[in-house]
């Protein structure tokens, strides 16, 4: 004899167990709500380069999700708004860390700005997280090349090095004439190259006399554009023979700029009338 329902309960007992029984067996794993996402900087942000040039790191942001967790596969745009520079892809995926990346080249002028952006995966929303700023930098100084680096003695000049630029420096080395005893050297620039366009026009000009015979006495006189600026007594054994000449002031009207430079043996024996010349130059604005 059975009671009424038994069965009937007992099947929907049977049927509980079974669907229990497969749930333990296929679990689902547990998901972070997408939900509104956010986004924090993690790199790249005032950057500077060369207009129209790749900035030197990435743009790097972070996704998360409405849990603070990292949101991978999450599209985020990246948009230049100011500057006329580009980017890359304009899009990137997270990764399994909410990390997505951009490179940025930066445009010709003025500000420089790249929006950060997403739409929301769930609501559609569109969505502004962050702006990145970078610099232009100001052009590097143009290399100094001499159009004319040259002396009046017969044996002439040593090998010039490469061009001078700021805070660097050409050697030159020559025996005196000996019917004057004296020589000159003139070093010069065309439009642009001492007081370049954005330059401070304050420079620095060191003329250096060395390898003197012991006993010997130079004068030795630096000259721009024929006024004699600075000069010295120069005296052989070991000592250092430098004059300096700092210029300040409006460049002329083509920017143009002469130096002579006027060694002279007052004591010593000609035979002997070998020396370095060195001359440097140094943009007083580049120069610490």
């Amino acid at each position: 004899m059975s009671l009424p329902g038994f069965h009937t309960g007992r099947a929907a007992l049977v049927t509980l167990l079974l669907v229990m029984a497969a749930c333990a067996d296929n679990p689902v794993a547990p998901t972070d709500p997408v939900g509104t996402i956010g986004l924090i900087i993690v790199a790249g942000e005032a950057q500077s380069a060369q207009a129209n040039t790749e900035l030197p790191q990435p743009l790097v942001v972070r996704v998360t999700n409405a849990k603070g967790h990292p949101a991978r596969d999450q599209v985020v745009n990246f948009r230049v708004v100011e500057g006329g520079g580009s980017v890359y892809a304009g899009a990137s995926l997270t990764n399994k860390d909410g990390i997505a990346q951009e490179w940025f080249t930066l445009g010709p002028s003025g500000p420089q700005v790249v929006e950060v952006r997403a739409v929301d995966p769930t609501s559609g929303a569109k969505q502004f997280f962050a702006t990145f700023n970078a610099m232009i930098a100001a052009p590097p100084p143009p290399a100094i090349t001499p159009d004319e680096f040259e002396g009046n003695n017969w044996q002439g000049l040593g090998v010039l090095g490469p061009p001078l630029s700021s805070g660097q420096s050409f050697a030159a080395q020559g025996n005196f004439h000996t019917l004057t005893d004296e020589d000159w050297y003139r070093f010069e620039t065309n439009a642009g190259e001492f007081c370049f366009p954005g330059s401070s026009q304050r420079f620095q000009v060191t003329i250096t006399l060395g390898n003197l015979p012991a006993g010997a006495q130079y004068w030795v006189g630096l000259y721009e554009d024929w006024n004699r600026r600075s000069s010295l007594t120069a005296v052989g054994g070991g000592v250092a023979n430098r004059i300096t000449y700092s210029y300040a002031g409006v460049c002329g009207a083509n920017n143009d700029k002469t130096f002579d430079v006027h060694v002279t043996r007052l004591v010593g024996d000609p035979a002997a009338n070998f020396y370095h010349l060195n001359v440097s130059y140094a943009d007083l604005a580049q120069t610490p």
